[in-house]
């Protein structure tokens, strides 16, 4: 059977576009809504992962040093010892291991003391302080 001219009308002419807007609008709230959940859940998950790989390496980090400190003492004792074996009495010789770490400390602090100048920024505090003073002028001009 022909359809009649109306039947065709409904077919060819979509419902009103107010409403097929309004259902696409709410639909893509809902899609955008769902992405920013998925990218908010991405993002907890690693930063969660973040934290525990810091914390693994700081309890790696502690454990290091402490096997460390237990070398340099056992390295400090070969050396006594090794002075001992030269005819310097022990306690002497205990001396000159402190001594000797004493004098890597103070160059350890001339070193740190000397590459904290690097800490201030003094370039950009520079670059920031040239910028105010060509701001600070071209206000007073325009007054």
């Amino acid at each position: 059977m022909a359809e009649s001219i109306e039947e065709q009308q409904e077919r060819v002419i979509p419902e009103p576009a107010a409403a097929g807007l309004l259902d696409a609008t709410l639909a893509l709230v809902s899609e955008l809504r769902a992405l920013a959940h998925d990218h908010l859940r991405l993002a907890t998950l690693e930063v969660k992962h973040a934290c525990e790989s810091l914390v693994w390496m700081i309890a790696a980090g502690v454990v290091a040093a402490i096997l460390a400190v237990t070398a340099w003492l056992g390295l400090s004792a070969a050396a006594v010892l090794a002075l001992s074996r030269w005819d310097v009495p022990p306690d002497l010789g205990i001396l000159i291991v402190v001594g000797l770490n004493l004098a890597g400390v103070a160059a350890c602090y001339l070193i740190i003391r000397h590459k904290s100048n690097a800490l201030y920024f003094s370039g950009t505090v520079r670059s920031l302080k040239q910028a105010k003073a060509v701001l600070r002028s071209t206000v007073a001009a325009e007054s």
